[in-house]
């Protein structure tokens, strides 16, 4: 039997890619976590062949107030192969997606004095989310990435709750669909000046596109 999956539309955290270019067997990306109670935490990584690759986390100071739902969104989204790095300020040390991480395997491996205006000390760390997938999957199923609480109840119950909340899912829908066609738009139109910056620096190597 085919396992209903957790709608996507009704995690409270969602993990939009804003930019993907492939060059050859090299990937790199970045995009942005948004969650109802903070910020945008930002992301950015690179990768080849699909596999191996390294990544930041930005804007890391927040509390996360569901952490089985922000890490079935996370997981989902940016997967298990990519080492990421981020640097929590003295002042983030308390937040507790800083915690979190720590307790699914996040290492300090440097702190420096700040040398320019701001916090006192700066901590960098080191996360392997492949390395610690036993830490994880304490928070996801570890074959769907479902928040914990969505595999205890039944098939019944799922589709009862995805039929209660179906005005929602279709909002969420047609809102990422639209901010699709915009960031579709966005990138036309950027597209189009380049190409128009072009023909006017090198008219003569560019006529046939005119």
């Amino acid at each position: 039997m085919i396992a209903i999956p957790f709608p996507p539309e009704l995690n409270p955290y969602k993990v939009i890619i804003e930019e993907e270019v492939q060059t050859g067997s090299i990937t790199t990306n970045r995009g942005r976590i948004k969650g109802p109670e903070w910020i945008s935490l930002e992301f950015s990584a690179g990768w080849m062949c699909g596999c191996c690759g390294a990544g930041s986390f930005e804007n890391i100071g927040f509390n996360v107030a569901h952490p089985e739902n922000f890490l079935s969104a996370l997981m989902k989204g940016i997967g298990f192969e990519t080492t990421r790095y981020f640097i929590a300020a003295d002042y983030q040390l308390h937040h507790t997606f800083l915690q979190l991480m720590l307790e699914l395997g996040a290492r300090q491996i440097d702190d420096t004095l700040n040398q320019n205006h701001g916090p006192n000390h700066m901590y960098m760390h080191v996360w392997a989310p492949n390395l610690n997938r036993d830490k994880i999957f304490k928070y996801i199923d570890s074959d769907t990435f479902d928040p914990p609480w969505w595999s205890k109840i039944s098939d019944n119950q799922k589709r009862e709750y995805i039929k209660t909340n179906q005005q929602n899912i279709d909002f969420e829908r047609n809102k990422l669909k639209q901010e699709e066609e915009e960031k579709e738009q966005k990138k036309s139109q950027q597209e189009k000046i380049e190409l128009y910056d072009l023909i006017q620096r090198y008219p003569d190597h560019m006529a046939h596109l005119r």
